[in-house]
């Protein structure tokens, strides 16, 4: 059974949205969101092969280049990478902190686990929410999208990955499942982007 919530958005999508994602971007959604959008197609009677036409024969009257971007979704290798230098970076902040807090004589080590708690939550949801990016992210070409309008989430998804990472310790277990908890509970998703000019044809 498809999910309500895939159905609502694929109605939102344009004929053109709809193909290119049962084409070109089909390896990037789930696979209900993938039979979400036959079904959509089929209701509006489109056909895939004048539309596709259409749209090729629109671009052509454009410029003779344009920049392509591809998006998939990161996988459990980038996922590490990401780990690895977020882990990193909020070291790095912790002991800047610490420095700063000790050399005004006060006392790190009694308020070490607050510290590491509060610059993990700032971190984390400023980063995303400011940069769609955390500086993981950032170092391997990704980013955070709203699943329904793929573009960036609003502060109350960021702060929902947020909470629901730091509860359950999603960072560890992102590395071992596609869809973790808290892309589920707040509509997002990390997609890795790449770049590169292409000739129209």
């Amino acid at each position: 059974m498809i999910s309500n919530d895939f159905a609502e958005v694929m109605q939102n999508k344009t004929d053109e949205q709809l193909i290119e994602i049962v084409t070109k971007r089909r390896n990037d959604y789930q696979p209900d969101a993938i039979k979400a959008a036959d079904i959509e197609i089929q209701r509006r009677g489109v056909d895939p092969v004048n539309l596709n036409r259409d749209i090729s024969s629109e671009n052509n009257t454009e410029d003779r280049y344009a920049v392509e971007v591809k998006r998939c979704l990161s996988d459990s290798g980038i996922r590490f990478v990401q780990y690895i230098i977020d882990t990193l970076t909020i070291f790095v902040l912790c002991a800047i902190f610490t420095g700063i807090i000790d050399a005004f004589g006060g006392d790190s080590g009694k308020s070490m686990f607050l510290m590491v708690c509060l610059i993990y939550l700032l971190y984390f949801s400023l980063m995303e929410h400011n940069l769609q990016a955390t500086v993981g992210m950032l170092a391997t070409s990704s980013k955070i999208i709203d699943l329904q309008t793929e573009k960036a989430p609003d502060l109350k998804a960021i702060i929902i990955r947020t909470i629901v990472s730091f509860i359950l310790l999603e960072l560890i277990i992102n590395l071992f499942i596609p869809y973790p908890l808290r892309d589920t509970l707040s509509g997002t998703v990390i997609v890795v982007e790449k770049k590169r000019l292409i000739e129209k044809s």
